[in-house]
């Protein structure tokens, strides 16, 4: 699986991102915090990644946890995976199928209210503005995505193609990550990134 992350060290530097697959990874722009704890991990382990505005994170290996930002008291150990968003935002996926969410929006979780069982959702993303993506029993449902990914899910669905993974920037409306349950993937990112991100997700 590939791991990726949008980044921002501070309102004053430009965007970064964290990627890693089979213990490869590259970075650019990373918040100090999350810097540290990276290093502190082993990466060929690496569960599940999330990094959000103003320096949050998560990240979770087979038997270690680090965090900035979740919320006080709960166990870290708790958490299948989370996911940081603009305004305080935050939905956490604990172990048992439980999700703990704050600061919501409200066309997400008006979403979420029609849905029978929420603990089939496998995966969610808050993007910038009130933009937000999440998987519910294999089907991708979104708001406010940029229209070049939208035909990428569209297409995924026609062709019957899954997708595992969408990541969303909380920075920059453009930007986004797709991995598809076959290992591909596709994106709209800067060029600047290109070189270090294809050499780490075309790792074979």
């Amino acid at each position: 699986m590939i791991h990726f992350a949008f980044a921002k060290a501070s309102d004053t530097t430009a965007e970064g991102y964290f990627i890693s697959k089979q213990g490869y990874w590259r970075t650019d722009h990373l918040p100090e915090n999350f810097r540290i704890s990276i290093r502190k991990i082993d990466v060929k382990e690496l569960q599940a990644v999330s990094i959000g505005p103003g320096n949050k994170y998560f990240l979770r290996t087979n038997d270690k946890h680090h965090s900035h930002g979740i919320p006080a008291g709960t166990p870290l150990d708790s958490i299948r995976w989370c996911s940081f968003g603009p305004r305080n935002r935050i939905a956490i996926r604990k172990n048992n199928g439980a999700m703990y969410k704050q600061n919501d929006i409200i066309s997400l979780r008006d979403k979420l209210d029609k849905l029978d069982d929420t603990s089939h959702i496998t995966h969610l993303c808050y993007g910038s503005g009130d933009s937000w993506i999440f998987c519910h029993k294999g089907i991708w449902h979104w708001y406010g995505i940029p229209e070049r990914l939208a035909t990428k899910l569209k297409e995924a669905k026609s062709k019957q193609t899954p997708v595992k993974n969408v990541v969303l920037s909380h920075f920059n409306h453009n930007l986004w990550f797709l991995e598809y349950a076959n290992g591909s993937s596709a994106y709209c990112l800067p060029a600047s990134w290109h070189h270090n991100v294809d050499f780490v997700r075309n790792h074979k």
